[in-house]
């Protein structure tokens, strides 16, 4: 896949992640709760922040987010861009 069919996909996303991810908070919380604030999360193929605000509220690290694809980079931004 490329980042263009992830383009083409970006506006459809949150419509089928947020289950998704609040299902796995218990599990993020279980790999990243105990980092402490010196820690960094990398996170790979963010898509458009939804995992990213999960993993946030789990952990006291650093969370640093990729994506590759320029929509879901613009959601992304616009969802979590600002926040600390």
């Amino acid at each position: 896949m490329t980042a263009d069919l992830y383009d083409n996909l970006a506006e459809f996303h949150d419509l089928f992640m947020k289950e998704p991810w609040e299902r796995l908070r218990q599990s993020v919380r279980e790999v990243v709760g105990g980092l402490t604030a010196d820690a960094v999360v990398l996170e790979l193929g963010a898509g458009t922040g939804m995992g990213t605000q999960v993993i946030a509220a789990e952990t006291a690290a650093t969370v640093v987010s990729i994506e590759p694809s320029r929509m879901m980079r613009t959601a992304l931004m616009t969802r979590v861009g600002g926040q600390s």
